[in-house]
């Protein structure tokens, strides 16, 4: 549930970045030379891409978390069905 929540508010936070540098972008920013207009979207899309670099991070991470766990499961059933096995071939005697 805490993986749902947490992608959850990095998804908030993605959508907030992507508004705000619409936002940015669309003011009357004309009045700058042409060059540090260009600066500053530059600036923002360099932000905006290392905040998407580390979204993506963040679910790789959770993902090999989740695989991890998938992992711990299947052998500890692997584990319960061999004692299962070796119990029954124990009581077949």
């Amino acid at each position: 549930m805490n993986i749902f929540l947490e992608f959850l508010i990095l998804f908030i936070l993605a959508v907030l970045v992507v508004l705000t540098h619409k936002k940015l972008i669309s003011l009357d920013i004309v009045s700058f030379e042409g060059e540090r207009l260009e600066k500053i979207e530059e600036n923002l899309k360099l932000n905006l891409n290392v905040f998407l670099l580390k979204i993506l991070r963040k679910i790789k991470i959770i993902n090999l978390q989740f695989s991890n766990f998938l992992d711990q499961q299947v052998q500890k059933i692997s584990q319960n069905a061999t004692q299962k096995n070796e119990i029954s071939k124990i009581s077949e005697r």
